[in-house]
């Protein structure tokens, strides 16, 4: 069986922002397709719930793909769009802008010898060594975001104001109109969807069984491009090269077919 190899899992080339963003939106339309599919009694729950992991752990992934392209390629109707295209569950989610700016926080950690604290990088809180602690940040993320920004900054950023009242008014129109079993549906399912994506993510892949090449390595090709075709290529990296991101996150999506290039030359400079 042919296994996969870094070169062979090279990235198609980064793509514009709007390119992901336009991506965002059509998702972001389906999860709440299937939310209406449900309550219609169309579509049973559990392909309610398989639909959207797979919307949710996308969109997350096509999110994560577009922290890492420079600042200036987020437009402000893009931005704005970001924050208002949201499968809303709480009045005070957390809006894009801002988990951009954690995960850019907690790639500087693993970046610098000494490590950062809590204000510094909030998302440390989702790779804690215990268990416990990190599935509880995970299914609470909401919560411990909001105390943390409010805690550290002293009150809400402009994309959080921005947020609040649109993400509190659709929640309430969404709950007038399907009524309060199905949103309460909504909200638990959306809930799940979102802690199993933080922590698989945050916790699970660095883990030393995940964590670096091991993992790629040990998967069929069929097996890698499946999960590229369903997560995107440079969230399947990500992924599936979690440490090899670590190594060069700004450079990540600039990778094109030269990821074995970067590796012999990085593995040339850490034996001289």
């Amino acid at each position: 069986m042919q296994r996969t190899t870094l070169n062979q899992f090279a990235l198609r080339g980064p793509r514009a922002d709007r390119s992901l963003m336009l991506e965002d939106v059509l998702l972001t339309l389906a999860a709440y397709a299937l939310f209406v599919a449900w309550h219609a009694g169309w579509i049973t729950y559990s392909i309610f719930l398989v639909g959207m992991i797979i919307a949710v752990f996308r969109v997350f992934n096509i999110r994560h793909e577009r922290a890492h392209l420079p600042h200036s390629s987020h437009s402000k109707l893009r931005a704005f769009l970001t924050t208002v295209c949201w499968v809303f569950h709480t009045p005070y989610q957390e809006p894009y802008l801002d988990k951009r700016r954690k995960h850019l926080a907690h790639h500087k950690g693993h970046l610098i010898a000494r490590p950062l604290t809590t204000a510094e990088n909030p998302h440390e809180l989702l790779e804690q060594k215990s268990f416990v602690k990190s599935i509880f940040t995970a299914i609470f993320y909401e919560e411990v975001m909001f105390y943390q920004d409010w805690k550290f900054n002293k009150g809400l950023s402009a994309s959080r104001r921005q947020m609040i009242p649109i993400a509190t008014l659709v929640i309430i129109g969404l709950w007038l109109v399907f009524g309060a079993v199905s949103m309460i549906g909504l909200i638990l399912t959306y809930r799940l969807c979102m802690a199993l994506a933080w922590f698989s993510f945050s916790k699970m892949l660095h883990l030393k069984l995940f964590y670096g090449e091991p993992l790629l390595e040990r998967l069929p090709v069929s097996v890698s491009r499946g999960v590229e075709l369903l997560l995107g290529s440079g969230a399947a990296t990500a992924l599936l090269a979690h440490e090899f991101h670590h190594r060069v996150p700004l450079k990540f999506h600039q990778v094109l077919g030269k990821i074995e290039t970067k590796v012999e030359n990085l593995s040339r400079a850490e034996s001289a």
